[in-house]
């Protein structure tokens, strides 16, 4: 097997993430999830429809609905303040808070969106990580459009509650 200066540089990257802190973090921008439920590994990002298997997504979007491979939660903490995922609280299905809201405000006269600020999402998934996201738009940076997602997410080894 050929290894690529790519491949080193990706492996070195991760290696380094992985001692310094627990979780992968990353960004997406401008992630379309207005059509067919988009499928999202916080591993690998996108996964092709033609590819997704029970076992190789985080994530279903589908326009404002989040579903999770496991189960989550929404909570009213920032994300940064967020060093840990919670031991208990979560759901399966569409992700809600306690109080059963959703990640989002909408104003109906307007007919404008926008991530409730001072929230986070957290996962518990199939394979035992955590992860946690923040959603900062659902507007294309440029156009925006409407159903373009932004947000920022750090994953966990299996069993870490750490962030």
């Amino acid at each position: 097997m050929k290894t690529s200066a790519r491949h080193l540089v990706i492996a070195c990257a991760v290696a380094l993430a992985a001692s310094v802190t627990p979780a992968f973090a990353q960004s997406v921008s401008n992630l379309y999830v207005g059509g067919d439920p988009v499928h999202f590994s916080f591993a690998t990002g996108v996964v092709p429809d033609s590819l997704v298997t029970d076992t190789n997504w985080d994530l279903q979007i589908a326009g404002t609905d989040i579903k999770p491979n496991g189960i989550g939660v929404l909570l009213a903490q920032k994300y940064d303040d967020l060093a840990e995922a919670p031991a208990e609280g979560y759901q399966e299905g569409g992700i809600r808070s306690a109080k059963g809201d959703r990640w989002y405000n909408y104003d109906q006269q307007a007919h404008f969106l926008w991530p409730l600020p001072d929230h986070t999402l957290v996962f518990l998934l199939r394979d035992g990580r955590y992860a946690k996201m923040e959603i900062s738009s659902y507007y294309h940076s440029e156009t925006e459009e409407v159903r373009y997602m932004t947000f920022r997410y750090a994953a966990t080894k299996p069993g870490v509650r750490a962030f």
